[in-house]
């Protein structure tokens, strides 16, 4: 269980100041002089990155903003996590933190939940990792640049973040992310000075019915009495769905990322539910619970349906899609750069052989997940993950 987050920043006038802890005790845990070695590390390469740290009972992951911001996010772990776990997490809260970094008051009410969604991060589902990486605007932006030209050398990329975006961004961070997730491939290409990225994988967002649930709401524990209200419901909505960015983004922040409202999700994809069944299932307490399912009402992804015993059933209409998916629109991309002499023969040689590459290897993947999908169907309702609120020695 993760145990605190502690912010330090380098002052160059009276040197290393904590800016920020949570909960609070956690700066008490971590002494100055080992936050001076975690510095010393990270003065080593002089550039943003990550350095891990044991101390004692101390198991520590440190990342360094860079040397223009000097900001430094502290994580304390217990001796069995694994810090390169958390590096995703904490590179998507860093660019969150510093939008508030200077506002000491801002970073005392937000720091708590920073700290939740760091220490929850790896055991995220693949959406909700998806949803959290389509949270900021940036890689949105470079994801659209990609989606237009489909391949673009890496120092271009690099140059247009620094000229369009006046914010923190670790752009080097950031691309290798985009790597890591399949996103984009990297390739040297002979006769081109940079590294070549090629977009080899998109993301797509929207609303679908449950359409298992529509077909057999029995097997959903619908009632009987309840089938056709329920089927009439979802045929409502989806009348007049229109697909959006911004009802995507909603959907993402309120539901996909949120831990509590993504385990309802993750309940009433399998199950219609009474609130009595939901409570007992997310152990919440039922004004709570009533908060988090307003989100859902709100959003139109949930009916209230009564029977006849004046029992509320709560039943998803609106589910939510957010996966990688392979975009053979590159094709048209690659022909039309060949005939504007956009880019040279052998970049869009090597942009083909990719996208055959990159075709195998989704073919294969989706044979496996399809596998992996009925197995989880036949087992049932999921276990619903339970995250420690606050560590141990907060209680």
């Amino acid at each position: 269980m993760t145990n605190g987050i502690v912010i330090m920043h380098w002052n160059e006038r009276i040197g290393a100041e904590i800016t920020g802890a949570y909960p609070p005790e956690a700066q008490k845990r971590i002494q100055i002089k080992t936050l001076m070695q975690l510095y010393a590390q990270h003065e080593y390469t002089g550039e943003s990155g990550f350095v891990y740290l044991t101390v004692a009972d101390l198991n520590l992951v440190s990342y360094y903003t860079g040397p223009e911001t000097k900001y430094y996010l502290v994580l304390s772990l217990d001796e069995d996590e694994e810090g390169t776990d958390f590096e995703e997490g904490i590179l998507t809260i860093t660019r969150e933190f510093m939008d508030i970094a200077d506002d000491l008051d801002k970073v005392k009410d937000f720091l708590p939940e920073l700290f939740k969604q760091v220490s929850s991060f790896p055991y995220f589902t693949e959406e909700q990792k998806l949803g959290v990486f389509f949270r900021d605007e940036v890689k949105k932006k470079i994801i659209e640049r990609f989606r237009n030209e489909m391949m673009v050398a890496r120092s271009d990329i690099e140059l247009w973040v620094k000229q369009n975006f006046d914010i923190y961004v670790d752009i080097e961070a950031l691309l290798d992310q985009l790597m890591d997730m399949g996103l984009v491939k990297t390739v040297s290409v002979k006769g081109i000075s940079s590294d070549m990225m090629f977009f080899v994988q998109d993301i797509m967002m929207l609303r679908h019915p449950p359409i298992d649930i529509v077909k057999k709401p029995g097997d959903f524990n619908i009632p009987d009495s309840l089938h056709k209200f329920y089927v009439a419901e979802v045929r409502k909505f989806f009348k007049s769905y229109i697909l959006s960015d911004a009802d995507n983004m909603k959907i993402v922040r309120n539901i996909v990322t949120n831990i509590d409202t993504y385990n309802i999700l993750q309940l009433l994809r399998h199950s219609a539910m009474t609130m009595g069944e939901l409570k007992s299932r997310l152990n919440l307490k039922e004004k709570e619970l009533g908060a988090l399912l307003k989100k859902f009402w709100e959003l139109q992804m949930i009916a209230v349906l009564e029977d006849k015993h004046k029992v509320e059933f709560y039943c998803l209409i609106s589910d939510f899609y957010i996966s990688k998916f392979y975009p053979t629109y590159n094709i048209d991309t690659i022909i039309e750069s060949y005939k504007n002499k956009v880019q040279g023969k052998k970049v869009l040689l090597k942009a083909l052989d990719l996208m055959r590459e990159e075709y195998y290897i989704q073919h294969n993947l989706a044979k496996k997940k399809a596998k992996e999908k009925k197995k989880e169907d036949d087992e049932g309702v999921p276990k619903v993950k339970q995250l420690p609120a606050t560590p141990s020695f907060a209680s």
